[in-house]
């Protein structure tokens, strides 16, 4: 299942086009590595001058070895789906891009056998360049 808690309230100043691509592709990973009767949730935490985006889910996690590789393309790795999906790896890099290129940052924790979460971390006001 799919559970939203996202305060109408929250927002971010950043490009909808690239952050909705950044957030359907978190999802779409959770759902590949969540299996059946698991459990994905996304909400959102205004904080200061920032929002947070969590993504969390009760799938297969990774290992702390694997966590350090991501957003390393020269230490790309790709694991296989709950039901042996595949997939090249390269969608978190360009997730990472986009979250750079709107003056946020994204941060990952997980855990075998338990789950993951991905925390997008947006301005919510013009940032000074």
């Amino acid at each position: 299942s799919i559970k939203s808690s996202i305060n109408g309230n929250d927002s971010a100043f950043a490009d909808k086009e690239t952050i909705t691509t950044v957030v359907r592709n978190l999802l779409s990973n959770a759902i590949k590595f969540t299996g059946n009767g698991g459990e994905i949730t996304i909400w959102t935490y205004n904080r200061n001058e920032n929002v947070d985006i969590y993504i969390t889910d009760t799938g297969v996690g990774m290992s702390k070895e694997n966590l350090e590789k991501l957003f390393h393309v020269d230490k790309n790795i790709s694991t296989k789906g709950t039901n042996q999906e595949s997939g090249t790896g390269l969608g978190l890099l360009i997730c990472k891009e986009f979250i750079d290129k709107n003056k946020g940052s994204i941060a990952v924790e997980s855990e075998l056998n338990v789950g993951t979460t991905f925390i997008i971390t947006l301005p919510n006001q013009p940032t000074k360049i």
